[in-house]
């Protein structure tokens, strides 16, 4: 396979990661009118809090994504054209048919950084929920927890 087609791949990944971020956002959004179960599943919402927070980590650090950085790569050494900036931020220029400054695309990474921490917390998956519930209860009926009787 050449350069330009392995491009092609990366890109395929890199949209996929994208859409990996941003599709379960709507869906835990949209969780509580569906009431649907898998939402709160500690694996599906670990992964995704994971996804953003690598997503966040770029951020705070500056540096650039490895998916931009080896499409770039390939791409060059394929003597194709290659995008100036993000991934994202060239494909939400191309979306909204005006360009996207690279600190428009950040602020949108750190708002819906917080928006994947916010619905953690407010549509917490099964651990979280479990642990909130214990919380509320009070000490007395932690107490007599397990007994027959219940004191």
């Amino acid at each position: 396979m050449t350069s330009a087609g392995w491009a092609n791949i990366v890109l395929a990944v890199h949209f996929t990661y994208v859409a990996g971020v941003a599709l379960p956002i709507l869906l835990i959004l949209l969780s509580p009118f569906f009431h649907w179960r898998f939402i709160r599943n500690n694996s599906f919402r670990n992964i995704h809090l994971a996804m953003m927070g690598f997503v966040i980590l770029e951020v705070v650090l500056n540096e650039r994504c490895p998916l931009t950085l080896l499409e770039h790569h390939l791409r060059h050494s394929a003597n194709q054209h290659m995008y100036q900036g993000g991934c994202v931020q060239y494909w939400m220029s191309r979306l909204f048919r005006r360009p996207v400054s690279s600190g428009v695309s950040t602020a949108l990474d750190i708002f819906f950084g917080w928006v994947v921490l916010a619905l953690y917390w407010k549509i917490p998956p099964e651990w979280l929920a479990r642990w909130k519930w214990r919380r509320a209860l009070p000490a007395s009926s932690m107490r007599n927890q397990g007994k027959p009787d219940g004191g």
